[in-house]
């Protein structure tokens, strides 16, 4: 079955879309917490996000989204991701928007060490996933777990996990595979999606991470 570019980027995003859109909401940390002067320079994550040019050919930028579906049990992290200062990019490989790939910055002085350890206790402890989205008039119903990913570690702090979902795509079979990587450097979170309707890339999901880390002040 064949997804046009909307539908996947509508339907594929899980975090990232309930994290925020393409631009920053907000330039205040989170309540409760006094910045000191050496975090008092906010930095231009827009400057810092990946971009196409920073990807290899034939993939484009896609509209992010507002509002998604997301497994409960990061939902009180995404909390705290969305009461800070973030910017969203998305993108899509080729026609039917698969692979898929997101990156989530977020500045939070004083609290990215302990966001990126909550946020990979919270994705260690998921066990079984399962969500339903409606986009482009196509209803995604998709359920799985989600485990470790081996890979080197990025920047100051990390840690990676590989989702394997199944389900149905309005009464098509789908097998999906999202890989997550959650890294810190400095007081900037980061969190890469590569979601693939095809085998696991954990070499091309490596690549960018990297690449995406090597853009962060």
């Amino acid at each position: 079955m064949k997804y046009s570019k909307g539908v996947m980027a509508g339907t594929l995003v899980m975090f990232l879309a309930a994290c925020g859109s393409n631009a920053p909401k907000s330039t205040t940390p989170p309540v409760g917490h006094t910045l000191t002067s050496a975090t008092t320079s906010t930095p231009d994550l827009n400057a810092e996000l990946l971009a196409t040019r920073d990807l290899p050919a034939g993939w484009s930028s896609v509209p992010g989204s507002d509002s998604g579906p997301q497994p409960k049990c990061i939902a009180h992290v995404v909390t705290d991701l969305n009461a800070a200062h973030h910017v969203l990019a998305t993108f899509a490989y080729g026609p039917n928007g698969s692979p898929y790939l997101g990156e989530l910055l977020a500045y939070l002085p004083g609290q990215a060490q302990s966001t990126v350890t909550a946020l990979s206790q919270a994705l260690s402890s998921c066990g079984q996933i399962s969500f339903t989205s409606t986009s482009g008039g196509q209803t995604l119903t998709l359920t799985g777990t989600i485990g470790s990913l081996a890979i080197p570690p990025i920047a100051d702090q990390s840690s990676a996990y590989q989702m394997n979902l199944s389900g149905n795509v309005s009464g098509s079979s789908v097998t999906l595979d999202c890989d997550v990587v959650v890294f810190r450097k400095a007081d900037t979170v980061a969190l890469v999606e590569y979601f693939s309707l095809v085998a696991p890339n954990t070499q091309a999901v490596q690549s960018f991470v990297q690449a995406a880390a090597a853009k962060l002040s």
